[in-house]
């Protein structure tokens, strides 16, 4: 089951995130489904949001952070954590990353980053030639594809079937 929030997700403050994320955790643990592993996978905003998440809260099993930087100041050295890294985003978050990088493998955290050195911030990658309503369609579907792909994964290393998914976010608001 998908669930789509359309409220603007950028206007909540960090304790309504920390809020919501702590409930669909909870929600999550008691589905009949659940073996009690949960993890977090955002994009963007909700990158930076999961990479903040997944430093403050000790209960989650796994973390994916798409191209989102969060400054924090504990790295949870148990957690593992994907990141993955647009080569041609901002210097300041790239930078950001990978001062936070250092400081993670240096308590041995088991985190792995994926280092896209040729792509743009959301990956987007389209050429100028492009129509809007292409790209439009190109990224959402994008979107879709790589949560799919991720859920199989979560799914498959929590060895049970996702009941519902919950999203938020400015691509939810789209027709």
């Amino acid at each position: 089951k998908l669930i789509a929030l359309d409220e603007p997700a950028a206007g909540l403050s960090a304790a309504d995130v920390k809020a919501r994320l702590d409930a669909a955790m909870e929600y999550g643990r008691k589905l009949p489904a659940s073996n009690g592993k949960t993890g977090v996978v955002g994009f963007c905003w909700g990158g930076a949001r999961s990479f903040g998440y997944a430093a403050g809260q000790p209960n989650l099993n796994a973390a994916v952070v798409y191209y989102g930087y969060a400054a924090v100041e504990h790295v949870n050295p148990t957690l593992p954590l994907m990141y993955v890294c647009a080569g041609r985003d901002s210097a300041g978050m790239i930078s950001d990353v990978h001062a936070l990088w250092t400081r993670a493998m240096e308590v041995g955290a088991p985190w792995t980053m994926i280092h896209a050195p040729d792509m743009p911030h959301a990956f987007d990658g389209v050429d100028p030639g492009s129509q809007s309503k292409n790209i439009v369609r190109a990224t959402l579907e994008a979107i879709a594809y790589q949560s799919t792909d991720l859920l199989r994964c979560f799914e498959r290393d929590l060895g049970s079937k996702a009941f519902q998914l919950q999203v938020d976010g400015g691509a939810t608001a789209n027709d």
